[in-house]
């Protein structure tokens, strides 16, 4: 190899001399050996839990890496660690690149990076509704969700009859409309009312009345009751 400051790879750990030969235009050389110490190389790996403890965006991340003493992460969200296997908190919907930088004891580094997309996702279901109430909130039946891709609430009486019925969600994926507590613009009496839900998140992992969607094959509607007092 030739060149003022070349620069080379080795494939394989081990002891290598090197050797320099230099001239000048006479045509006079020098020569000068060094001996170079090539270092095993660590590896980065790393996997991830998500909504640890039920707490979402908490995310438990753990180390793989192989032949390193010291780590350097990057969440992407501006948060950074030194921890073997860090716990962390995302705070907003987003697609973060997650870095793992290990480093052996002779200082040779390794780095993986994954793509990590948040989604916060939700569908609470309230029930009780009190249309003459003093508190504005509980005047509707509104179901509160976020991030919702198709959505369809029903209201039914203790005979099955449907009295209710909402498909529409808004820019976040919230359920846009409520029910009054009425049926053809009439006031439905006291009693407990049936109402049944189908929903599926953007992400395509669809809602079972708990916090957290799952991926699974949707089958019937999930169902709850809410108590109307006048």
């Amino acid at each position: 190899m030739t060149g003022a400051t070349p620069s080379f790879t080795f494939d394989s750990t081990g002891t290598y001399h090197v050797m320099l030969t230099v001239a000048d235009i006479n045509g006079c050389a020098d020569t000068l050996i060094h001996y170079i110490t090539v270092n095993p190389a660590p590896v980065s790996a790393f996997s991830y839990t998500e909504n640890v403890e039920n707490i979402q965006g908490q995310v438990q991340f753990t180390n793989g890496s192989i032949g390193a003493e010291e780590y350097y992460w990057d969440f992407g969200n501006g948060a950074v660690s030194y921890a073997t296997s860090p716990l962390i908190t995302y705070a907003d919907d987003g697609i973060y690149n997650v870095m793992l930088v290990s480093v052996s004891d002779q200082g040779c580094h390794d780095t993986a990076m994954i793509t990590y997309d948040m989604m916060f996702k939700g569908l609470y279901v309230p029930n009780a509704i009190a249309p003459g109430g003093t508190i504005q909130a509980t005047r509707i039946w509104k179901p509160v969700g976020v991030n919702l891709a198709t959505y369809t609430a029903e209201i039914y009486n203790s005979h099955g009859m449907l009295l209710w019925k909402s498909s529409l969600l808004d820019e976040n994926g919230a359920p846009a409309e409520s029910w009054d507590g009425t049926y053809n613009s009439k006031p439905c009496q006291q009693d407990v009312y049936v109402w049944k839900i189908t929903a599926i998140y953007r992400d395509g992992s669809i809602w079972y009345n708990t916090d957290v969607g799952e991926r699974e094959g949707l089958s019937e509607p999930k169902w709850g009751t809410v108590t109307l007092v006048r």
